[in-house]
């Protein structure tokens, strides 16, 4: 079953608020050189390139 479009919506609003945190009062140059935060940040962002064609619950 695909996810309902509200469902998605719900986790891209999730996944932006977690960036934000992650993001929040860093410079440009911080967020580059830590490899963990800008790994979990392309994490959030990929799981909803990807999102509407997998089953609700999860990768």
């Amino acid at each position: 079953m695909h996810r309902t479009a509200l469902r998605l919506l719900d986790d891209i609003h999730e996944s932006t608020e977690k960036i934000e945190k992650y993001i929040h009062g860093i410079s440009f140059d911080e967020f580059t050189s830590g490899e963990m935060r800008k790994d979990a940040v392309i994490r959030n962002l990929k799981d909803h390139w990807r999102s509407d064609q997998e089953p609700a619950g999860g990768a």
